[in-house]
Formats: C-alpha cells, structure tokens, sequence
C-alpha cells in the first residue's frame, strides 16, 4: 500500500516536486492579457474563485499550514515517513526543505489577490449589481490581509507585493522583504477594508463581516494591541450570527454550522482535501500507511478528566502504527485523498478566547473575561472557574492558554500562540534542548533567493 500512498501525494503534489513546478514556471500574466480579461462582472467573480481556490493547495492548508502550526508545536509529532516533516518537527530545516514551498504557494495566492484587487477596482461600477463590486474588493482583500498575516508570522522579513506583477521588471518581480511592521499595516488596511465593505452574510466558505473583524482581533491580539484586540472580537461576538451552542463534536461533523466564521472551502474530488486520508487510522482512512501528526504524550494529556473535547481531537486506534495509537480526528470523511472536508480557519470559540485574553491583559478581573472562558469550559463538560481558582492575572493568563490549546488543538493556532506569547522557546526546550530564537520563524526558501537576489536569509540558517 506504501506505493499506492506515495503515487497519491505524488498526484497532489505534496512531495513538492511536479506539480508545484507546473505552477512555478509559468510566465507572468500580460497587463494587457489581464485587463482584457477583467470585462465582465462575471470574469471578475471567476478572478475571485481563482483567489480563493489557491488556499486549497496542499502545500498550503490542504496539508502545509498543519506541519508549520501544530507538528512544529508540542501538539504532534511528525509521524508519517518524510524527512522534510522531521526536519520541521525536529527544527533542523533547512532552506531547501519541500515543507517550505508553502512560501511560494501563498505568495502565488497573494498574486490572484493582487490580481483581482487592481483590475476590479478599474472596472467600471455599472457592471455589477448593488455593492458586489466592493464586496468582491472586500474579499480578495480579506483573502490578501490572511495570506500575508500567515507567511509574515512564519518567515518574518519579507516582500510586500500589493499590487499586479505587470511586467518582467526587476524593481517589480524581486522586492526586497519589508519589515514586519510594514506588512503588519498593510495586513491591518486590507482586514479593516474587508470589515466594511462586507455583509454579515455572504455564500458558505466566503468571507464575511464577521471573518474580518475576527481577523483583526487575531491581528491586533498577535500585536499586543490588548484594547483594539477586545473592541474587536467583541464586534464578531455582536453580530449574534455565530454561536457555541453546537455539541463541540459537530464542530468537525457539519460543515458550515453555526461555530464556524471562516473555512477553507473543499467540495471533494477535484477539490477535495488530503488531511483526512494523511491523518486518520485505516480503515476510516482509504489507505493503510503510516499516518501524519501524531499527537504527542503531552497533548493527550493536556485533557482534564471528563473533557469530552479528547474524544473529538484524539482517536486511538490499533493500526501499523502500534497498538491503540493516537492519531488526529478533526479531520473526517477520508475519500482517497479527495474528502469533503472544510479546513476550519476562524471560529466563535476562537474569538472568545481571544476577549477573555485581551480584557485579562487590559486589566484582570472582568467579568466578561471569565464568562467567556467559562462558556467554552462548560461546553466541555468541565467545571466553571471562579474567581477563588483564579485570583489573579497571572493565573487566569495561565487557564487561558491552557484552554486556547485543547480547545483549538489540532486547527493550525497552537505555534502561532506559543511565539506571541514568548513561551515557544521555553515549552519546546523541554524536549528539544538546542532550540534556538532563531527557529521561532522559518528560513527563506533557497529556491526564492536564488530567484530574487534582493532577498536575505533569516539569520540561523545557511
């Protein structure tokens, strides 16, 4: 069955070699094959589909965001056979290793943004309907602020291309890499611009009011900005559209619920999602090999007594792995690595936590802040805090981080957590020992640099 698996990702392109060259390789798009394309309101909504579709990529959230966010973290190990996930998990990666072709997969997104953003705006209003042309604007400038808010936590120093590549010119095709406040501004301009020009309510898997304003507050939580932060997601939380009321299993079982604000979008076939066949014992999986993202001793005993979250996160299975060995769960309905599966990036529990966290910080004791933790506690099936177990800031900080892990685990937050709260070095330390401040982002990929010689490697790395 090990060839049956390696033909698949072969196909998929996870192994970061065919495919990824097919899109690599293609010559930049005429300023005049493009505007001559842009003549339609339906063009421009095929434009957007385009943008949207790009996240799909299996060197993207189809597989990539999970290595770079929960293998790299303390909730899994890499399991499977790949030397470059190893590399990952084990912070040994170097520039060439195929994980990072993920960089080159979301500035491709960030070119469809692009794309759209310009050739959108200089069509003439009176072809489209109502406010579609600004909402069409609001979501590729949401997809835009989420694809660099993504690579700009993870690489750090890098290029900021907010508008089309139009010609084969150096000082338009190889930036040199911004600074991250810069591209943190830019990040913010484009959520703040989704905020207001989007509807509450859009198609499912379309960015949405609420998907923005979510966004910010995650922004803004990443930056400190402890009162834009709370203003923010108590915004999302105002809309009164999204609610935990959902069994928390559900969350995982039914797509489009009302806990989710913003998926990734998978159909299935075509455009269907990997992570479930990667990640899931056989026979739920379709394939029998030696699964992905093995949740570490720690995870698994991260879990309270009686938290009904570990049964939906954690399935343990005899398989080739070993005996009633962990394997991930989030992701159901394998089909050959085609499922029907949504990769969940934003959701109402998340923004909870994210007030309770900010209002702690802005100062400890409101109420507000306990009520929301204690919302996700008890749908848990677990005890509500009171003040008396969490006295103080320090210890209801401790409790937030604790409940943002097992809650979210496993959905591409937890290494993102870890370095904004400056704790990635001191929880991995515990088990890898050489770990670095230098690791806490990734090395520039060779192949990028050896395109652009503006670019400059992150230091740590060769």
């Amino acid at each position: 069955m090990k060839y049956i698996f390696y033909t698949a990702l072969a196909g998929l392109g996870l192994t970061g070699l065919g495919s990824c060259k097919k899109f690599l390789d293609l010559q930049p798009i005429s300023d005049v094959t493009s505007a001559a394309y842009y003549k339609t309101a339906a063009q421009a909504e095929t434009g957007l589909t385009g943008a949207y579709d790009a996240l799909q990529q299996s060197n993207y959230y189809g597989f990539h965001e999970f290595n770079l966010n929960d293998v790299q973290s303390d909730n899994c190990l890499a399991g499977g056979d790949s030397p470059d996930i190893f590399q990952i998990d084990n912070f040994t990666a170097t520039p060439t290793n195929a994980v990072l072709l993920q960089y080159s997969y979301v500035y491709l997104a960030i070119a469809r943004d692009n794309d759209v953003i310009d050739h959108v705006t200089a069509m003439d209003n009176a072809l489209f309907t109502g406010q579609r042309k600004q909402q069409i604007l609001g979501e590729a400038r949401f997809l835009r602020g989420l694809n660099y808010f993504n690579i700009v936590r993870e690489y750090g120093h890098i290029p900021l291309q907010l508008s089309s590549v139009t010609k084969l010119d150096n000082s338009v095709i190889n930036l040199p890499q911004s600074s991250p406040t810069d591209v943190y501004n830019a990040i913010i301009g484009d959520f703040q611009f989704a905020a207001d020009n989007l509807p509450q309510d859009m198609v499912n898997g379309r960015a949405t009011k609420g998907a923005a304003l979510g966004m910010l507050a995650k922004v803004y939580l990443t930056l400190k900005n402890w009162q834009k932060a709370a203003d923010d997601a108590q915004q999302v939380i105002g809309l009164g559209k999204y609610s935990t009321a959902i069994p928390y299993d559900n969350i995982f079982t039914q797509k489009h619920n009302a806990e989710v604000i913003f998926d990734v979008e998978y159909t299935g076939g075509p455009e269907g999602n990997t992570l479930p066949d990667l990640l899931l014992p056989y026979p739920l999986a379709t394939y029998e090999f030696k699964k992905f993202g093995t949740p570490t001793a720690d995870m698994i005993a991260a879990y309270e007594p009686g938290d009904i979250r570990k049964a939906s996160s954690i399935i343990f299975q005899t398989t080739i792995d070993g005996p009633n060995f962990p394997h991930v769960y989030k992701y159901r309905n394998a089909a050959a690595f085609a499922a029907p599966t949504n990769v969940i990036v934003l959701r109402i529990a998340d923004v909870k936590l994210m007030l309770a966290e900010a209002l702690n910080e802005i100062g400890y004791g409101d109420p507000k802040a306990l009520g929301a933790l204690n919302e996700i506690r008890q749908r848990a099936s677990l005890a509500a805090f009171t003040t008396a177990m969490l006295p103080d800031q320090a210890s209801f900080r401790e409790a937030l981080y604790k409940e943002r892990r097992v809650e979210l685990a496993f959905e591409g937050h937890r290494w993102a957590d870890l370095v904004r709260t400056g704790r990635a070095l001191s929880t991995m330390q515990v088990t890898y020992p050489n770990i670095t401040i230098d690791k806490l982002i990734l090395p520039i990929p060779q192949s990028e640099i050896d395109k652009n010689k503006a670019l400059i490697q992150n230091p740590g790395y060769h």
